[in-house]
């Protein structure tokens, strides 16, 4: 991606939202790709058992994908899992049932040469062949040899991984556990339920020797364009995911289980990926009500989930709607590094310092002062008897941001709002004596690891010691990465509309409809059933037909260079090789600040410390001059 364009997401996003707007949902031009995604198809055993004669898909998967062929113009169908759901039937029924879906789909494309479908195995499809746990007699989930291979291509070596799960008696099933398609110049990452579920579909656990596959394949991937947008499929969710129903329709039974971890850090490592997961299209929060965002999740580079809405994450605007756009951020994980030996802090059983940045989380307590825990450990930092730092339960600190620090002493003022990066003292108070965060051990020795407190003064609102650097902390946001997004579902069950279980047929099938522009990436989940306002036990319930789209603004991240801004040139003293480029500085939510070429006046303050954008790059700045 170009800077130019970057710079047109980043610097100036705020004034440009609804210039993106009309492009996305008014005035578009035609998207580099448009994706369809169905998920948990769930023929049920009526529809597929029996004479093979009689073998037929649910009537709303078909009027599902005639829509589709009406309304749109794909070029790539991304199908989540689950086909069918628990039963026995013979090979040639499944034969059936498979050729039965790739007519279908394939049927819902607009008279392209190549018609590609993505199948993506749930949990549920090595289920079609045995329930019992005894060695079936074929392997049900082989949609590449039948399906893939002939319509998107082969698959090399490099671009698949097989595994081999245990058949009892019949010796193994060999699986295609990841695989690799770039279609369109677009790169489709996909992970399927694997030797994990082969003889138990609850078993929501995915081998390691497959995650670490898709890891080395998404670093293959960025290393050839480390801006290259890729979409990365699977069927089951994480745990923490929004709107999950429960977390045990998760990863790892709603546990941080090794592979689920793995995975999130995996991801997290590439803040390109779209995460496209089905699976979990169970009770009231399942169905998308109003808002595609219902349904997405975003995660930092420590795989933390953050405020799904921000200047470049938003959702489209639709009057009338009964609930209100999602709320930004009230808690965010920062890193904290410490001025004196440039080490972060973190959290090891004891307070420590690394030299791998790690999360400390901020919340608002709502009075201005803040929760910070450490390292997700749930111990937040509290201050002690003496003034001693040490983790424990919430208790809250201060934050005060530095106005002015000379060799001799510092000022800084309280912020009471969820801080930008900058330069901070971090206090706590006992015996009504403040004390400011250090980084020194009280004592070495003891197993309790505690931080000693520097005593400072406070008058109202400002904060002022002598200059002492290993009280300073320069703290920085953590980078936003990767997001998922539900990809919706051809059977909703138990759920206020369709009753306990619900019908074969649910009231509300829902699929995702994703559009790739130059610029932006539109996600649209569109209700193929039932939609309006309904009457039921907890309240009216609002469904439309096509709930808001949600839009991603492309953003490259910059190299983050440290050095002093020079007043009147517009280069970095640590790189006088950049040019001058654009003059202006801005701060991290696209706004002007500064103009580097014009002379400092005597109402005009300096730069304070921190981190803003000059010249398309994010710079932290350690002062104006």
């Amino acid at each position: 991606m170009s800077g130019k364009r970057w710079m047109a997401a980043v610097l100036v996003a705020v004034l440009q939202v609804s210039s993106f707007v009309m492009h996305a949902w008014g005035q578009a031009p035609e998207p580099l790709l448009t994706i369809a995604c169905l998920s948990d198809l769930h023929n049920q055993t009526d529809l597929i058992q029996g004479d093979v004669s009689s073998v037929r898909l649910r009537g709303t998967i078909l009027t599902t994908l005639a829509a589709i062929r009406q309304e749109e113009d794909i070029d790539v169908m991304v199908l989540g899992g689950d086909f069918t759901s628990d039963c026995t039937i013979p090979e040639a029924n499944w034969a059936q049932v498979r050729k039965l879906m790739r007519e279908a789909t394939r049927a819902a494309f607009h008279g392209k040469s190549q018609r590609p479908v993505i199948y993506v195995t749930g949990n549920h499809d090595y289920e079609v062949a045995n329930v019992s746990g005894i060695p079936k007699p074929y392997n049900a989930a082989r949609y590449y040899d039948f399906t893939m291979k002939n319509d998107i291509g082969v698959l090399s070596d490099d671009d698949s991984f097989y595994e081999e799960a245990d058949n009892g008696s019949s010796g193994t099933l060999r699986l295609l556990a990841a695989y690799h398609y770039r279609i369109k110049d677009f790169d489709f990452v996909v992970l399927n339920c694997g030797k994990n579920l082969v003889h138990n579909n609850w078993n929501y656990y995915y081998s390691m020797e497959s995650v670490e596959w898709v890891g080395k394949k998404l670093d293959q991937l960025c290393q050839q364009d480390s801006q290259r947008t890729i979409f990365f499929c699977v069927h089951i969710p994480f745990s923490d995911s929004n709107s999950i129903s429960t977390s045990e329709k998760g990863i790892g039974h709603g546990i941080q289980s090794e592979c689920s971890q793995r995975l999130k850090e995996i991801l997290a490592a590439h803040p390109n990926v779209v995460m496209l997961y089905g699976h979990d299209h169970g009770y009231d929060d399942a169905y998308t009500r109003e808002r595609t965002s219902q349904r997405v999740t975003r995660y930092d580079e420590w795989g933390e989930k953050i405020a799904t809405i921000d200047d470049n994450h938003f959702d489209e605007p639709i009057s009338g709607l009964t609930d209100n756009q999602a709320e930004q951020a009230t808690s965010k994980n920062y890193s904290f590094q410490n001025q004196a030996d440039e080490k972060f802090l973190t959290w090891k059983g004891g307070m420590a310092m690394t030299d791998a940045s790690a999360p400390c989380r901020l919340t608002g307590t709502g009075d201005g002062s803040f929760y910070m825990e450490m390292n997700r450990s749930g111990k937040f930092l509290t201050c002690t008897e003496g003034g001693e730092f040490w983790g424990g339960d919430k208790v809250s600190v201060n934050l005060y941001e530095i106005d002015s620090q000379t060799e001799e002493s510092l000022t800084a003022h309280r912020v009471k709002e969820i801080p930008d990066d900058g330069m901070y003292i971090v206090t706590g108070t006992c015996d009504s004596q403040a004390y400011a965060l250090a980084n020194d051990k009280c004592d070495p020795t003891s197993i309790a690891i505690k931080f000693d407190g520097v005593p400072v003064t406070i008058t109202g609102e400002t904060l002022q010691m002598p200059n002492d650097p290993r009280a300073v902390w320069t703290i920085q946001g953590a980078r936003p990465s990767f997001l998922s997004q539900f990809m919706g579902s051809m059977r909703y069950y138990s759920n206020a509309l369709d009753g306990n279980v619900g019908p074969v047929n649910s009231k509300i099938v829902q699929a995702l409809m994703i559009y790739v522009y130059s610029d932006s990436i539109v996600f649209r989940i569109k209700n193929y059933g039932t939609s309006g306002i309904f009457n039921t036990s907890s309240g009216k319930l609002q469904i439309l037909s096509s709930p808001a789209a949600y839009t991603v603004l492309y953003q490259q991240p910059s190299e983050q260079t440290t050095g002093i801004v020079e007043r009147d040139k517009a280069t970095l003293s640590t790189d006088p090789s950049q040019g001058r480029g654009d003059q202006s500085v801005y701060d991290l939510q696209g706004r002007k600040v500064k103009n580097l070429s014009s002379p400092l006046g005597e109402d005009q303050e300096g730069l304070k410390p921190g981190i803003y954008i000059i010249n398309g790059r994010k710079v932290v700045c350690q002062g104006f001059r």
